[in-house]
Parts: C-alpha cells; structure tokens; sequence
C-alpha cells in the first residue's frame, strides 16, 4: 500500500521540507525508518514520537475511512528537554524521592532501586503498589506506618507538618536504614485534582548511629556520676536499717522484744526498703532508651529527677526545695526518658554552681 499525501498545511511543510502532494508515506518517513506501521495496518488512531532535524515530535495518527488517514504533528521539544532536565535533577538526589498519591506509586529515582535491589520501577510496581509496603515497626520506635490513626501515611504527614516523621525500611543486605520523610505537596502533577506528591525519604541512619553512640558516651561518662547519686540516696536508708537492726538484737538479748516493738521495727524496716527499691526504678526508668513517647504528669516531670539528686543535695548542704502548684491530672505526652536527663542536667548544675560560688 502506497497511501499518497493529497493535502496539507504550511505548518506540516514547515516540519518536512520535502513535503509535496502526491508523494508516498513511505518517501516522508524513510529517513524516519518507522513508516512501516502503516503498511502493518495501523488501528483507527494511535500515537507516536520521533525525532526529526534535532526536534522532537509527536504524531497522531487518526483513520478517517477505508482509504484517508489524517496525520497531526506537534513540536514536544521543549516537553522533552524539560522532562530530561527533570530526569537528571530527579535521579541525582542522594534522597529517596517519590511521586506517590499514598496508595499507589508514580514514579520513583534510582537510587531506592540501587539500595533495595529491584532492578526498575517496573520490577517495583511488580512485587507492589506502594513504598509504604516495605515499612517495618519496631519496639520502642514511633516509625511512620502505612497507616497512622486511620489515615493513610502522606495524609498523615501532610496533617501534621510541625512533627518528625522516621520510617525504617530494610535494604537488600538486610540493613536498617533510617529515614526522615517530608512531603514536598503537589509539585508534578498537571491537573489540581490530581491527588499526586512528591515524597522525599532523607537517610538518617548514619546520623542516627552517631547520635546514638554520642548518647551512649554521655551516658557511661555519667555512670559514675549515677552510681555516686545512688550511694547518696541510700546511705541514709542502710544507716536507719542498721540502727534498726541493732536495736532489734538488743532488745532480744535483754528479753526486751515484745510484739508491738517488733512489728514496730518491720514496717519501719519494709519502708526503707521500698524506697531504696524506688530509688533503683527511678535510676532504671532514667537510663531506659527509648524513643516512644509516653503520658506523664507535669508533677512527675519535676520530682522525678529531683528524688534522684535529692540527697546529692543534702550531701553538700544545700538546701533544696521547688516551690510551683500545677494540677495533678494534668498531662502531657512526650519523651519522658530524654526530658528525665535534661532536668536532671539542670539540678546537678545547680548544685555545681553553688559549690564553686561557696568555695
């Protein structure tokens, strides 16, 4: 089938020079090396891209009849230089970038290919729909899921922009890899309906292990300091219970022991020993590492810390007393552990600042 151009405009001959009436499809396109869809009996429309002359171009081909056909070009240069030029910049990100309507997504860089092992976006979209799918929970963590307070994940962080999203995925080495998630709002879609985001996945994972060997640095360096607290808050209790018991064998040996002098010596001897146990939970509850965040009362925030150091307090002869009123049942949630230490902080640097003033 020879189909011959029988009409045209200025614009067609525009983008073929050669362009004439009466000539055949196959001499317009050889040079194009693509005219063979039409001699395989193109459908009743379809389209296709080509280049031509260091342009790029779309062609819409529509059938009319059994024996007319029209042709549409349209110039996609800029399109696809644009696209390109988003290409690179997209694919040069060390971040994790995704365009993902939450459920479903769009399109993805390569660098999650090169850290998750799947060999394109179409082997991806094979094994599943969304990223939100490789998610992992883990204990004491408040990682992103892929549904949060019955909200789906991006919805959720797009609700809460003031708060520190984390997601913990695992690579192909079977590595934990942290990442801080941030939503970029609705930057490539055309159409405003489109309920399609850009998704940025920051890893944070060496930042992270660095935070937490600082943390657990701080913590060792300060274990002597605990251990010096601990022996403070417990002499006075070990000093009570050895007077107890002295009195106890005294009286025994002098056949002086009665019942209510002995029951006397057991409460008071159970009492010690319940606040030395406290004092073990509360120095436990201090060194507990946890990133979940927990509901505690606004009295709590206070005291806790401030038992701990109490007879540090003493033992310097300081005087030590907080003078506030706050409602018991009032409560807040957050990182009580880490809150925990930056009190504690604030009284034993109180307590150093006094001694060298005194000095």
């Amino acid at each position: 089938q020879n189909q011959e151009v029988i009409d045209f405009n200025e614009k067609a001959k525009e983008i073929f020079k050669k362009l004439n009436v009466n000539m055949t499809i196959n001499e317009l396109f050889e040079e194009e090396e693509f005219y063979e869809i039409f001699q395989a009996g193109p459908k009743e429309s379809f389209d296709y891209t080509f280049k031509h002359e260091k342009k790029d171009y779309k062609m819409h081909y529509k059938k009319l009849n059994e024996n007319r056909f029209m042709i549409s070009f349209f110039d996609i240069t800029h399109e696809v230089k644009e696209n390109r030029r988003r290409g690179v910049i997209y694919n040069s990100q060390q971040s994790i970038v995704v365009v993902s309507d939450g459920i479903h997504i769009k399109d993805i860089n390569t660098i999650f290919f090169e850290e998750y092992g799947f060999e394109n976006f179409n082997d991806f979209k094979s094994k599943h729909n969304c990223i939100c799918e490789l998610f992992v929970s883990k204990n004491g963590h408040n990682y992103l899921m892929p549904t949060v307070d019955g909200m789906i994940w991006n919805k959720y962080i797009d609700e809460h922009k003031d708060e520190i999203h984390q997601v913990l995925m695992i690579n192909k080495e079977g590595k934990e890899k942290i990442y801080e998630v941030k939503s970029s709002g609705n930057l490539f879609a055309e159409e405003e309906e489109e309920e399609e985001e850009v998704v940025i996945f920051n890893d944070i994972t060496e930042l992270q292990e660095k935070n937490n060997l600082l943390l657990y640095q701080s913590k060792d360096a300060a274990i002597g300091e605990m251990i010096s607290m601990i022996a403070h808050q417990w002499r006075q209790p070990l000093t009570i219970l050895s007077t107890i018991l002295s009195r106890i064998k005294i009286q025994k040996e002098m056949q002086m022991l009665d019942d209510l002098s002995f029951n006397e010596a057991m409460e008071k001897t159970t009492a010690q020993i319940v606040y030395m146990s406290k004092t073990i939970e509360d120095f436990r509850d201090f060194f507990k590492n946890s990133d979940m965040q927990e509901s505690i009362s606004i009295q709590e925030i206070v005291e806790i810390p401030k038992n701990l150091v109490d007879a540090l307090f003493k033992s310097k002869n300081i005087a030590f007393y907080i003078d506030y009123q706050v409602d018991s049942n009032i409560h807040i949630t957050t990182l009580i552990s880490k809150l925990s230490q930056v009190m504690l902080n604030i009284y034993k640097n109180a307590i150093d600042q006094i001694v060298l003033q005194n000095l």
